[in-house]
C-alpha cells in the first residue's frame, strides 16, 4: 500500500472503532468531536508508519501546519486530557489488531507467484517497475504506462490480506540520467 492508502484506513478505521460516520474527519471544523478523532488518526499514521504531513494534509484536505500542530500537542494532550488518551488507545490497539492479523511473504519468489497467480501480468516493453515489498523481502512487476493502473488494482486486490508498501520506479527517467 501507499503513505496516502495506509493513512485512508487509519481514518477509516478510526471513524469505525470511535462510531462516527464515513467522512467525519473530513468535515473543516475546530469542533472537539471533529478535531480529537483527526488527531488521533494523524498521530497514529506518524508513529507507526511514519507518514508525511503533506500526505495527510491532502487526504483531510487541510495545510500541513495542521498535521504539525497535532504531532506538536500530542504528548500534553495524551497526558492530560481523559477523553483523548482513551480514544487513541481505543484506535491505536484495533489498527495494531488489524496489523497482526495481516500477513507478510518471507521470499521474494511467493510474492511474485503470489501476484501472478492473481492475474498480475509483466510487460514486454515496460517503462515502469512496480516494486513489492513484504516483510524484509521485496519483488519487482515490469509494467507499461497503459496498463499500470490495472496492475496497481490488481496488486491491492491480490494483497488485501498482506501488509505490504508499493513503490513506482519509472524505467525511462533512470536512462535519461
Amino acid at each position: 500500500m501507499t503513505s496516502k492508502d495506509n493513512f485512508k484506513e487509519i481514518c477509516d478505521l478510526t471513524t469505525k472503532v470511535l462510531g462516527l460516520p464515513k467522512n467525519h474527519l473530513l468535515v473543516k471544523n475546530r469542533k472537539v468531536e471533529y478535531m480529537m478523532p483527526r488527531a488521533v488518526a494523524c498521530m497514529i499514521s506518524r508513529l507507526e508508519n511514519c507518514t508525511k504531513h503533506s500526505i495527510m494534509s491532502k487526504v483531510l484536505g487541510f495545510n500541513r501546519a495542521t498535521i504539525y500542530y497535532y504531532e506538536k500537542e500530542h504528548h500534553k494532550r495524551f497526558k492530560f486530557w481523559a477523553a483523548y488518551r482513551k480514544a487513541f488507545n481505543k484506535v491505536y490497539l484495533e489498527y495494531k489488531n488489524s496489523e497482526s492479523d495481516k500477513k507478510t511473504f518471507i521470499r521474494s519468489a511467493s510474492i511474485y507467484n503470489h501476484l501472478i497467480n492473481n492475474g498480475v501480468k509483466e510487460s514486454d516493453r515496460p517503462d515502469l517497475s512496480i516494486l513489492i515489498k513484504s516483510g524484509n523481502v521485496s519483488t519487482e512487476i515490469k509494467s507499461c504506462y497503459f496498463e499500470c493502473s490495472a496492475q496497481l488494482k490488481k496488486i491491492k486486490f491480490a494483497m488485501k490480506e498482506y501488509k505490504y508498501e508499493l513503490k513506482l520506479i519509472d524505467l525511462n527517467e533512470a536512462f535519461t540520467k
